[in-house]
């Protein structure tokens, strides 16, 4: 279950995917959830901060603001080691 408070500060709102993937930046780290809260996938940003709302595009590629640049995920990112 996913804990939001227990790691980062989330300083901007989600956005929902057409499937009701909830996507959502805190701290350097990105997350997909289910509607129950439920991690489906996350990402880290390498140490950068996620500075703005996710926006879902029409092809339902997911983009989000870290740091200085644009984090960008038309599927979902790679499982981390």
């Amino acid at each position: 279950e996913f804990q939001p408070f227990s790691r980062h500060r989330f300083m901007a709102s989600p956005a929902i995917g057409a499937d009701g993937t909830v996507y959502t930046g805190g701290g350097d780290t990105i997350y997909a959830l289910t509607s129950n809260g439920d991690v489906l996938w996350h990402y880290q940003v390498d140490g950068r901060s996620i500075v703005s709302s996710p926006a879902i595009g029409e092809n339902g590629a997911l983009y989000i603001g870290a740091g200085r640049g644009l984090q960008a995920f038309k599927d979902p990112p790679p499982p981390e080691p």
